[in-house]
């Protein structure tokens, strides 16, 4: 019984604290769908989104399906005077032998401007904690995110890449409706309690200061680390835990069924 009550928990939260589809779901976050576009239009840079591969992100890199090393770049173009806050939700995953074979560089601006990273080209981390150390501000309101394969085949897990967009506040506050986070930076306010760190100091999942509703750490944590997901590992889990939830009713329902012919078959017969 208590792990119903975690499952609903968790279902609850995603009601109310944010849903999963106003950060993963946006289609111009896969790179393979948007190979060398810019875009910049102020409806389609959402306030935070993903860029990522896809499992067979080797295929889909391929230039007209010939063995020749490709390159695919999608470039973000914020409103003026706002900046992107990247992140990397999961260890960068690309093949690498006696050097990166297949790479990632993240460009402070558009594709000729310099490399955000001091490592420029980067294919490999070992940890997450790698990956939070990894995080950093533009300098603008340009991003690029330029992937490199060669001619292998690969099964390495790619990458997924968190980014926000924000700005600095103006006498203290923030535009409109627009959460102010607790190292002065601001971000929309459809970003707070979605269990992602968009200030980058965590404080836009605050209860105090972003109102965020107190959920168990257990559950807090569970959510936090299936957002890291690529989206098919996502789609697992929530199929399994269907079919999970299925089984439970249907026993719930065959059980009942069973106990009510038990209780018709005690009844004294009419005299």
């Amino acid at each position: 019984m208590e792990r119903i009550w975690v499952v609903l928990a968790i279902v609850a939260a995603f009601g109310i604290r944010g849903t999963y589809e106003d950060i993963i779901t946006i289609p111009k976050g896969v790179i393979d769908d948007h190979c060398n576009d810019t875009v910049d239009s102020p409806g389609d840079v959402e306030d935070a989104g993903y860029v990522q591969t896809q499992t067979d992100y080797t295929d889909f890199l391929t230039v007209d399906g010939d063995d020749e090393d490709a390159d695919c770049s999608i470039t973000l173009v914020a409103p003026a005077n706002h900046k992107f806050l990247i992140q990397w939700t999961q260890p960068i995953d690309l093949e690498y032998d006696d050097g990166c074979q297949d790479w990632v560089r993240v460009h402070d601006g558009y594709a000729n401007d310099t490399s955000l990273y001091a490592e420029g080209e980067m294919c490999i981390q070992a940890s997450v904690e790698e990956s939070d150390n990894l995080t950093k501000a533009t300098t603008g309101n340009v991003v690029t995110v330029t992937v490199h394969t060669d001619s292998n085949d690969s099964d390495n897990n790619g990458f997924k890449l968190l980014y926000t967009v924000f700005y600095d506040p103006t006498n203290g506050t923030c535009s409109g409706s627009d959460f102010l986070c607790s190292n002065d930076r601001c971000v929309g306010a459809s970003v707070k309690c979605d269990f992602q760190n968009h200030c980058g100091d965590n404080s836009d999942e605050s209860t105090t200061r972003a109102g965020c509703i107190d959920l168990p750490d257990v559950v807090v944590q569970f959510i936090t680390n299936v957002l890291k997901l690529s989206v098919g590992a996502f789609i697992g889990i929530c199929v399994a835990v269907g079919l999970v939830l299925i089984f439970l009713i249907a026993l719930c329902i065959c059980c009942c069924c069973k106990c009510s012919g038990c209780c018709q078959g005690t009844r004294a017969a009419p005299v």
